[in-house]
């Protein structure tokens, strides 16, 4: 039997996972499908994490930690949780370093990154921001897409920016599946997002179930704020 079981192999479950070993827990297993490193692998640019003094990708980031959180026992296993029951724009930069054009098709007014982010955004003369309207239709033929049309919010007026690629990222999913129980109803409690509800202890409404990271009510969706979390479940 496990004496801890760890869903997800991002930054929060791997520090739980070095916490909880290296606290004296002996048998503790992560389950992740994929390589560890979590949702951030697939960043192209991270330059906000203390002591990391070069800007690195993701993965970059993310490559030696696997092997220290398994310095205590931690052990890995490449399976799927299906369920848990009681008885887991910078993108936009990157492009504009090799496209002549870059349309930014924004469904609000302003721009919710970092002010440090878009003034880098602005700096870039090939970016074409397009405020204030939604995606209608990706269009396109036998050869792929040609264009987009989108709608202004505000005229309800719709236009096609010709184009020969289209990139979707309006945020992630929280990934809460494994919390579902056959009725459709979740674990522990949860908001209207399907975020867990925890406490400072990262505690849910169950007892010796415990959510870190980004799955958790108010995430600030950073690397350094998860791995924070996943050490205070792994103490817990």
């Amino acid at each position: 039997m496990l004496d801890f079981a760890i869903i997800g192999g991002g930054p929060a479950g791997l520090t739980a996972g070095l916490y909880a070993t290296r606290g004296g827990l002996k048998e503790v297993t992560m389950f992740e499908m994929g390589m560890p490193g979590g949702q951030i692998t697939q960043s192209s640019e991270i330059e906000n994490y203390p002591g990391q003094l070069e800007v690195v990708t993701g993965m970059e980031l993310m490559d030696k930690w696997p092997e220290q959180c398994k310095r205590f026992g931690l052990k890995h296993e490449m399976a799927e949780i299906k369920q848990v029951t009681k008885s887991g724009d910078i993108f936009t930069l990157t492009l504009a370093n090799i496209c002549k054009t870059v349309y930014i098709v924004h469904r609000r007014d302003e721009f919710k990154a970092s002010p440090h982010e878009v003034e880098k955004l602005e700096k870039f003369d090939n970016i074409v921001k397009v405020m204030n309207h939604t995606t209608e239709e990706i269009i396109g033929d036998a050869m792929g897409v040609t264009g987009v049309i989108v709608k202004d919010k505000t005229t309800g007026e719709t236009k096609t920016l010709d184009g020969l690629g289209c990139f979707v990222f309006v945020g992630r999913n929280i990934l809460n599946d494994t919390l579902k129980q056959e009725d459709g109803s979740f674990l522990c409690d949860t908001n209207e997002a399907g975020e867990v509800i925890v406490n400072l202890k990262m505690e849910t409404s169950v007892p010796g179930l415990f959510a870190a990271g980004d799955i958790r009510i108010d995430a600030p969706k950073q690397v350094v704020c998860a791995a924070g979390d996943g050490a205070v479940a792994g103490i817990g």
